[in-house]
C-alpha cells in the first residue's frame, strides 16, 4: 500500500468518495457557492455513508496497526 492512501484515514477516504460521486466532473467555471448548494442538495438526498461502511473501514485501519 502507498506511504498515504485514503484507506488509511476516514476523513480522507471521505474527502475522496465526495471528491468522486459529486466533484469530479463539474465544469471549469463552477464557484464555491454552486460546489456548496451541490454538497447541500447531495447530502439532504442522500445518506453518504451507512454505519456498515463506516464500521468496515475503521476496522480495516484498526487491523492495520499491530
Amino acid at each position: 500500500m502507498p506511504s498515504y492512501s485514503p484507506k488509511l484515514n476516514l476523513v480522507e477516504c471521505v474527502i475522496h468518495l465526495l471528491r468522486l460521486r459529486c466533484l469530479h466532473h463539474l465544469p471549469l467555471g463552477t464557484t464555491l457557492t454552486q460546489i456548496k448548494q451541490q454538497l447541500h442538495e447531495f447530502f439532504a438526498a442522500n445518506q453518504f455513508l451507512s454505519a456498515e461502511q463506516v464500521q468496515n473501514s475503521l476496522n480495516f485501519i484498526f487491523s492495520l496497526v499491530p
